[in-house]
């Protein structure tokens, strides 16, 4: 009985890890961004072909407007968004991929810039080029 107990709450607890995060999170980490900007998606670049469930995006943007930026990016200034797009199997319960943007899309970007690539990278996770609410849009 005490084995059923222990094997519940490791289900339990594993089924925790992989779950959808909160609205209020995805809020936060939108809220929290170091860049809060407005973009307009010039270029999109992936591999042709990937037999892999995991797909890295290069997206060339220029920014149109700005809430907020911890780098000081101004509107017209062209920057460079890296992240890997993670394609869901079915059944899947977890956090919500980072979309792969569309060449002409305009968006908001809650973005990190990371000075190893002179890049930038997602900081909302899957929500990260969309508005969860309308409440301080840009």
């Amino acid at each position: 009985m005490k084995r059923i107990g222990i094997v519940l709450l490791l289900c339990m607890v594993s089924a925790l890890l992989v779950a959808e995060i909160s609205p209020d999170s995805y809020q936060w980490m939108q809220d929290s961004a170091p860049e809060q900007l407005y973009i307009t998606v010039l270029d999109v670049s992936t591999p042709f072909l990937s037999c892999f469930s995991s797909v890295p995006v290069t997206i060339l943007a220029e920014v149109i407007r700005i809430q907020y930026s911890e780098t000081g990016l101004e509107a017209g200034d062209e920057i460079t968004i890296t992240y890997s797009h993670y394609t869901p199997g079915p059944g899947w319960v977890g956090p919500r991929p980072v979309p792969i943007l569309i060449q002409g899309d305009e968006c908001p970007a809650f973005l990190q810039y990371v000075s190893d690539t002179s890049s930038y990278i997602p900081a909302a996770g899957g929500y990260s080029f969309e508005f969860l609410s309308y409440e301080g849009m840009f």
